[in-house]
């Protein structure tokens, strides 16, 4: 039996390890360079970037089939759960738009732009 040091299989490991360190590095990066334009939304960046993780991996998850051997009661439940994110992120940018119409109207600058 080949060990994984000799198949070559760790080397591939620690590539994908690189890999994964890398990309949660840089989603750090891009979470700060989102967080500093929220202007009066920033207490909602952090629950934001956590959704978009669940809901990215989620795609993941379909595309890689993880989720083919799952109940259907599972899969509705996890379905309700991203509809429901989708509606809040609908929800806050609706609240936004009225904020910087309500702005606009009273000739008043964006507290949401401001920084």
């Amino acid at each position: 039996m080949r060990t994984l040091l000799a198949s070559g299989r760790l080397a591939y490991y620690y590539f994908l390890a690189a890999i994964g360190g890398t990309l949660w590095f840089v989603q750090f990066i891009f979470y700060e360079l989102g967080h500093a334009d929220m202007g009066n939304f920033k207490f909602i960046s952090w629950g934001i970037h956590m959704a978009m993780l669940v809901f990215f991996s989620f795609v993941v998850g379909l595309v890689f089939r993880e989720w083919q051997q799952c109940q259907r009661r599972t899969i509705g439940v996890l379905v309700s759960g991203l509809a429901i994110m989708v509606l809040s992120f609908g929800l806050i940018t609706n609240g936004s738009l009225i904020e910087e119409r309500e702005s606009v109207k009273n000739g008043v600058p964006s507290a949401a732009k401001s920084h």
